[in-house]
């Protein structure tokens, strides 16, 4: 007897285990999306913060859905993260199996190099919240078989949403949104939808300089030099006030700390999120 209810109790004490994990494993749900959502780069549905952040990349960032529509949203206060955003944009990258491995992806805003390589006017105020970065019509898509070009503009008819804009405070406020539909759902043996979302912030590319010479861009004043992309003549003009190795001629504007400013600046960074869609 006493053998019997050592061994009951043993086979309790695993069972409890099991749950445990198994309670542990499972993906947690995602945020039920606000009613009457308006993709227009501003938290009014979303409250005053976001519920999750990445370290990693210093984002505060939100995962909601409805029923037909896949929404992610960040906010951002950090200076250098708002400018790699504006230059580089942000893609947004989904698995709809829940493996980390990308399947569809979407990228906004596309940076317009013209208007990055200007110099920004008295009237522009804060450079990186130029109007001509902003108001960016552009989407870039892959994976989507419904989908017949690369790049598509925000008005286009398939459903996809994007927005960028900046609060009272100066702080970028970015949204978008992808049809479900487009996902080509299965549910689990569980009957949920598993995703798996990577955000990545995207590196800016090192543009070339005039007459193809790939030091008179960013290299040239470094990012923080006289005319660099930190500096004094704000992001516009972005090569130093000379376009060549630092503005004066010399590799002096900037060269040391912009140089390495700019290598995490060309660094993508992203992280991975698995959620399950919240049901509505």
């Amino acid at each position: 007897m006493v053998s019997i209810i050592k061994y009951a109790f043993i086979l309790s004490l695993f069972s409890g285990i099991a749950l445990q994990a198994n309670a542990q494993e499972k993906t947690p749900t995602m945020q039920k999306a606000p009613a009457n959502i308006t993709i227009d780069g501003r938290m009014t549905e979303w409250g005053d913060s976001l519920a999750l952040y990445d370290p990693k990349t210093k984002l505060n960032y939100a995962i909601a859905n409805d029923d037909t529509m896949l929404y992610v949203v960040a906010f951002v206060s950090d200076r250098q993260l708002k400018r790699k955003i504006m230059a580089g944009g942000i893609t947004i990258s989904v698995n709809g199996e829940g493996k980390k491995h990308k399947v569809y992806s979407m990228t906004y805003p596309i940076p317009d190099k013209a208007a990055l390589m200007s110099r920004p006017s008295p009237e522009d105020g804060d450079d990186v919240k130029r109007p001509s970065l902003i108001e960016s019509t552009s989407i870039r898509v892959a994976g989507f078989k419904d989908v017949e070009s690369d790049v598509i503009t925000t008005s286009n008819t398939y459903g996809f949403k994007a927005a960028i804009n900046f609060d009272d405070k100066h702080n970028l406020v970015y949204e978008t949104a992808i049809p479900l539909k487009m996902l080509y759902l299965k549910p689990n043996k569980k009957k949920e939808n598993e995703l798996a979302i990577n955000i990545s912030i995207n590196g800016i590319e090192r543009p070339s300089g005039a007459n193809g010479d790939r030091r008179g861009g960013m290299e040239g004043g470094g990012i923080g030099g006289g005319g660099g992309m930190g500096g004094g003549g704000g992001m516009g003009g972005m090569g130093g006030g000379g376009g060549h190795r630092g503005g004066g001629g010399h590799r002096g504007g900037g060269e040391g700390g912009g140089q390495q400013q700019f290598g995490d600046m060309a660094q993508p960074t992203d992280f991975w999120v698995e959620l399950t869609l919240a049901k509505h």
